[in-house]
């Protein structure tokens, strides 16, 4: 029986692997490039955004008058809003911690809270100064996952961390503007919905993997995926601190907005009034909220007789501290980080040394 006729190409293997440059690899690239395109113009449409509304804040003030309140504030005074930041940042990452463990995260498997705040400043950079605000979240949702071996749990955790955040701001404002009324401006309604929505939120999401097998289709595989609240008291903890990070937010706002205006202003209205520009920052369509956050800052401190002047001297320059405290975590990043800080290594186990090394 002769043999059957065999095509070169096939002989050769040629249809069993593609060499580079086919129309697949060709509309993979082309794919990889428009996606690219897309982010770099939805970048730059966030910096437009950002520098229209520092342009707007900066408009309405004399130059002149703005520089002379900005250095009526001392370096003591600019390095205390600086040590607010830091300490903000070092009860996020306690909070971080304790949250993990709430949702199963064993406290051995988790670095030191020491590790967790260095972390903790390198999101503050990559959140600040990366696209999409988010990089900080990733950072700290790839290393709760490790310590779950859960990455929807991690997820889960990132996106709990956050809803607190807005749960502890709602907290502080509703409950100062009750105990300081400002004319003209009643944020006790508006507060007390926040808290109330933000808490249901974090209700939703702790009861829904008991719910996975009433719930159909893709929301039920949803529900299943999310881990449970298995400490009840860690998130109360977690819930606790979270207030605490903002009442720092508010008391950095409130000694700057002191030191810029040159008299006495009362705290209670303070803290009613600054958290609520922290609301700004989690505008989607600005760089780490800059440019919106200094608008609602002087737009609300005139509710506590703050000229404008002073309000934006205030705003920039707590814009500032966060500005260094940012820095020095994309610094941070650069080094490496020390294993005997932590109790679980990031990543593989380094090998133990040799007796003669």
């Amino acid at each position: 029986m002769a043999n059957p006729t065999v095509r070169p190409d096939v002989a050769s293997g040629a249809n069993r692997e593609k060499p580079p440059g086919t129309s697949v690899d060709a509309s993979v690239g082309r794919g990889a490039e428009a996606s690219r395109g897309r982010r770099l113009l939805f970048l730059g449409a966030k910096i437009a955004v950002s520098g229209l509304a520092l342009w707007w804040t900066l408009a309405r003030v004399d130059t002149r008058t703005l520089v002379r309140q900005a250095a009526s504030t001392s370096a003591l005074t600019f390095a205390i809003v600086v040590g607010l930041v830091v300490a903000n940042l070092a009860v996020g990452a306690v909070r971080w911690r304790v949250l993990a463990t709430a949702y199963g995260a064993e406290p051995s498997a988790l670095p030191s809270v020491l590790v967790l705040f260095r972390l903790y400043v390198q999101g503050l950079f990559y959140n600040t100064f990366l696209p999409g605000n988010v990089g900080g979240d990733v950072l700290r949702a790839w290393i709760v996952g490790r310590a779950m071996r859960d990455a929807a749990g991690a997820g889960t955790v990132v996106l709990v961390e956050r809803v607190l955040g807005l749960a502890g701001l709602a907290l502080v404002a509703s409950v100062a503007a009750t105990v300081a009324a400002l004319p003209g401006l009643d944020l006790r309604l508006w507060g007390s919905l926040a808290l109330v929505a933000t808490l249901a939120g974090v209700a939703l999401l702790s009861v829904l993997p008991g719910l996975a097998p009433r719930l159909p289709g893709a929301a039920g595989r949803f529900a299943a995926k999310l881990p449970r609240l298995v400490r009840p008291a860690a998130f109360a903890q977690a819930v606790v601190l979270s207030v605490g990070t903002q009442l720092l937010a508010a008391y950095a706002g409130h000694v700057l907005l002191e030191s810029s205006s040159g008299h006495d202003l009362p705290i209670a209205r303070s803290l009613a009034v600054v958290p609520v520009t922290v609301l700004a920052s989690y505008f989607p369509f600005t760089v780490a909220g800059i440019g919106a956050r200094e608008a609602a800052f002087v737009s609300l401190a005139a509710q506590l007789g703050v000229g404008a002047d002073a309000a934006t001297a205030a705003s920039l320059l707590l814009l500032g501290a966060t500005l260094v405290v940012a820095i020095a975590g994309g610094v941070v990043s650069l080094l490496p980080l020390p294993r005997a800080l932590t109790r679980v290594a990031l990543d593989e186990a380094a090998p133990p040394s040799s007796p003669d090394a």
